[in-house]
């Protein structure tokens, strides 16, 4: 299959119809937009790919992804050392009633 201008073309036409769809919740029905509406479009569009496609801002998103799996270990970990602490606690305490003297 090959692909010329026309491709392209139909391709942003799409893109930009979906946009506006998306934006005013309605369609076009015209095939025309304002300068600054277009920039907008492209601006967004921009935005987009580089969020999905950019090679290092998925770099970026793995890494926080890693981060804040190992953050929450952490997290994990230190509650479960809390926990330990406060049964610990809770055992020392029960076994000092057994010894405290009625006399108070």
């Amino acid at each position: 299959m090959t692909f010329n201008s026309d491709n392209l073309d139909d391709a942003l036409k799409k893109v930009i119809s979906i946009y506006f769809r998306m934006k005013h919740k309605a369609p076009n029905y015209s095939s025309t937009y304002t300068r600054v509406a277009l920039e907008d479009c492209m601006d967004f569009i921009k935005e987009r790919i580089m969020y999905l496609m950019c090679e290092e801002v998925q770099t970026k998103k793995q890494e926080l992804d890693e981060w804040m799996r190992e953050e929450a270990e952490l997290k994990d970990s230190i509650n479960m050392s809390i926990d330990a602490n406060n049964d610990r606690i809770i055992r020392i305490k029960e076994h000092m009633k057994k010894y405290d003297t009625e006399d108070k």
